[in-house]
């Protein structure tokens, strides 16, 4: 699905959607390989199939030679800043085949080794995403054309539709493009798990082949328990970032209700000096409580990347998996060890990904349990602070008291559930053991030498 700047040959200028249209199996995944112009250098049987093009008639050229009219160029604009960033990138997206009939998967691009990229595509299974970011895209497409219309050139309507599209996003709730394509991945994972098709296997088939597909389905058994972790973990995170409003709130308003207190001291008055000093030590606790909620954020965000990684790496695994049974069932052909090093290598990278990003998890957990012990501790003194106030203040600037007393027993409860899940969350964000997966990797790979050689 790449589409950068390269140029579609002159055959296919002319192309247009019929209206046809063709599905992608359940069971089918797909993959090719490009370079940083874009143009394919391998691809399985399935994206051939698929394309309805000859094999011959793939290699080499731009992987534009399947771009869909209907499509945004926004969309590939925000694909290229992102993997040429280094970063993976998912969507959705519609492909024309040869005959004009369309297409439609979710896709994965992923860098890759020596300056190459890797797509993968799957059916979409999640039909609610699938059409919110169709709608997108019908809405982006017209501002892209107007924009060429008034004479701005092809990298300038590009520039208009992402900006349109990151507009959309935003006004459909997600807080950026990010946050759409990792909900959308995680859900597609999720929803693939579900279907029983599994792993295609061979039973008769001998050799490196065979045991190469016997790692493959060695890491899905280890990744699909790995997902089962972080799920775990990502909903704790989930359930921790819920209570946060509540507890903002609460701390807003027992810091309010202070403020109001000392406004209500009139100079020299009694008491003055200690309702200052209670206004002082409760806007020491909001920013405390603004700190953890930080905290707590960064926590739900770093959980949801690792499931992300996660997601990507069942993907891909999946997609090698089936590329293993081609090349079992066809015979291996000149570029099938390149394609299967270059999968490998980004299954590598997602392995990496997992490793860093759950121990980065289980620091934040365990500083997460730390700071919610301390902030609960600290709000047990500041009503130990209110009590005593209350004592020395005179009646007409005391009334206050007992509001602030409700409010920051409110807080303290608040605290109290978030502080339980708190040490959940940090008991359960144990760094991901990734050896056997690695160890897989290197095997796999082993035995891609010895055939090839």
């Amino acid at each position: 699905m790449l589409d950068g700047s390269v140029t579609w040959p002159t055959m296919e200028r002319t192309r247009e959607a019929t209206g046809a249209h063709h599905e992608v199996g359940q069971g089918q995944l797909f993959f090719s390989m490009t370079d940083r112009r874009g143009i394919i250098t391998a691809a399985n049987s399935v994206f051939v199939d698929l394309a309805r093009f000859a094999r011959d008639e793939l290699m080499g050229q731009p992987h534009s030679i399947i771009r869909h009219p209907a499509m945004p160029s926004g969309c590939f604009k925000l694909m290229w800043d992102e993997i040429l960033d280094g970063r993976p990138f998912c969507c959705y997206i519609h492909n024309l085949a040869k005959d004009g009939s369309t297409y439609t998967v979710f896709a994965t691009i992923t860098p890759a080794a020596n300056d190459m990229f890797l797509s993968v595509r799957v059916r979409p299974l999640r039909r609610d995403l699938l059409d919110e970011a169709l709608d997108w895209y019908a809405a982006t497409r017209p501002v892209e054309l107007a924009a060429r219309e008034h004479g701005i050139n092809r990298r300038g309507a590009a520039a208009v539709g992402s900006d349109k599209l990151a507009e959309l996003v935003t006004e459909s709730g997600y807080p950026s493009y990010d946050d759409f394509q990792w909900t959308a991945l995680v859900a597609e994972a999720e929803a693939r798990s579900a279907v029983p098709a599994g792993l295609e296997t061979r039973p008769g088939a001998t050799g490196p082949l065979a045991t190469m597909l016997i790692c493959c389905h060695t890491l899905a058994a280890e990744l699909r328990r790995w997902s089962g972790h972080q799920a775990d973990i990502a909903h704790m995170a989930r359930s921790l970032t819920e209570g946060i409003p509540h507890l903002l709130g609460a701390a807003a308003s027992a810091t309010q209700t202070a403020t109001s207190l000392r406004s209500a001291c009139r100079p020299g008055q009694e008491g003055t000096r200690e309702v200052q000093f209670l206004v002082s030590r409760l806007a020491q606790m909001s920013r405390i409580i603004d700190e953890l909620v930080a905290h707590l954020r960064e926590f739900r965000r770093s959980c949801q990347d690792t499931r992300a990684y996660v997601a990507l790496a069942e993907i891909h695994t999946d997609a090698l998996s089936q590329f293993v049974v081609e090349i079992l069932d066809d015979g291996p052909n000149d570029y099938d060890r390149d394609a299967v090093d270059q999968v490998c290598q980004a299954l590598d990278v997602d392995f990496t990904e997992v490793s860093e990003r759950s121990e980065e998890n289980a620091s934040y957990a365990a500083t997460m349990a730390h700071e919610l012990d301390r902030a609960h501790a600290l709000i047990a003194d500041r009503q130990t602070t209110v009590a005593k106030l209350a004592e020395s203040l005179p009646p007409a600037t005391a009334t206050l008291v007992p509001q602030i007393t409700e409010e920051l027993a409110t807080v303290e409860r608040a605290l109290g559930l978030i502080e339980h899940l708190g040490h959940e969350a940090a008991a359960l964000a144990i760094p991901q053991d990734t050896h056997l997966a690695e160890f897989q990797i290197a095997h796999l790979l082993e035995l891609m030498d010895g055939l090839a050689g």
